[in-house]
């Protein structure tokens, strides 16, 4: 039920935001999908109680973990909960501003970003470590406790002021600023900690993750960390300037998070878990199409945004580019989408 009323509510939101924009109907919508958020993170947070109630321990063999505490992995799927109902408050800003005749101010691009901020650098990446490390567990891959428990930390506690970051171009402050920039290093080394957990594990994890799950699932890993890496360099103010002044490069950054990391590790997961298929040279195609897609993507938005810098004006055939790069990964997705359901039916 939960699902299913998400999923309308998505649809609805998309067709009413393309049709009308900002307007009455894609607002009714929009609120109706953070309340079911609420739901949704009520459920997930009691269900999480229950199966503590249930006494359903961590696996022997991960660690030295005491055989009364909660498997690991419970603690990131807390941290990204609260971070997806955190993020919510983004969009009541707007509509509060909106309501005050503060539509399009500095304030209004601010709670935008603070939606984005904790979405994507809290719950979408908190939440995909969480399957991860809940795979590890059950698969009783041994990993440092003590390592990811506080990589956990570093992160979690530098998420908000990690979001200054987003918003350096208001003038914050000097003091705001050396906050925003220590909380980068930090954001930054907790996922490199995270990556290097997975790494020394990697022999075992090759066993969980084969074929292309085993590569999105490294080309995943590598896009977490370059997009960290580009976070420091925000840090430079004349740097995170001329970042501000690109629409390129903050659009190129937002599809590196979720058509790159995101996406990349959601298909290894689908791939490790048997609801995708690698197997057919259609389905290599398809992969193959998805990511060569996104790259194109990337280097459209980028080179833009490096000739916005120089001031080089347009590429010239930057919509025909990021036109032809959607429809390849639409068409990547089709075949080894449409191959999965084919596969069904035959079934």
């Amino acid at each position: 039920m939960m699902l299913v009323t998400t999923q309308l509510t998505l649809a609805g939101m998309f067709f009413a935001f393309c049709i009308q924009g900002y307007a009455a109907v894609s607002i009714s919508f929009s609120t109706l999908q953070m309340l079911l958020s609420y739901w949704f993170a009520g459920w997930a947070w009691r269900r999480l109680a229950i199966v503590a109630r249930e006494g359903i321990k961590p696996e022997r063999g991960i660690g030295p973990r005491p055989s009364t505490s909660q498997p690991l992995s419970f603690l990131l799927v807390k941290g990204c909960l609260l971070c997806l109902v955190i993020s919510s408050l983004g969009p009541w800003w707007l509509a509060l501003l909106s309501a005050n005749g503060w539509k399009g101010s500095p304030l209004y691009e601010a709670a935008i970003y603070f939606y984005l901020h904790f979405q994507y650098n809290g719950w979408f990446t908190l939440g995909l470590f969480a399957v991860l490390l809940r795979l590890m567990e059950q698969r009783q891959i041994a990993y440092s406790v003590k390592i990811v428990k506080l990589l956990f930390w570093m992160y979690v506690l530098a998420m908000p002021p990690a979001f200054l970051l987003s918003v350096l171009w208001l003038k914050i402050g000097l003091t705001a600023q050396l906050a925003a920039a220590l909380a980068a290093v930090i954001q930054w080394a907790a996922i490199l900690l995270f990556c290097a957990v997975l790494l020394k594990a990697r022999f075992a994890l090759s066993a969980v993750f084969t074929g292309w799950g085993a590569r999105l699932l490294v080309l995943a890993l590598l896009l977490a960390a370059v997009k960290a890496t580009l976070e420091l360099g925000l840090i430079v103010p004349q740097l995170a300037e001329a970042i501000y002044q690109s629409r390129s490069i903050v659009i190129g950054y937002l599809h590196l998070t979720l058509l790159g990391f995101v996406s990349c590790l959601c298909l290894a997961l689908f791939l490790q878990q048997g609801w995708l298929s690698d197997t057919g040279r259609t389905l290599h195609i398809g992969y193959i199409g998805f990511i060569a897609g996104f790259l194109l993507n990337e280097l459209t938005l980028f080179l833009q945004g490096l000739f916005d810098w120089t001031g080089r004006g347009s590429l010239g055939f930057v919509q025909e580019a990021v036109w032809a790069a959607s429809l390849i990964m639409v068409t990547g997705i089709a075949l080894f989408w449409g191959k999965r359901k084919a596969a069904q039916v035959q079934g």
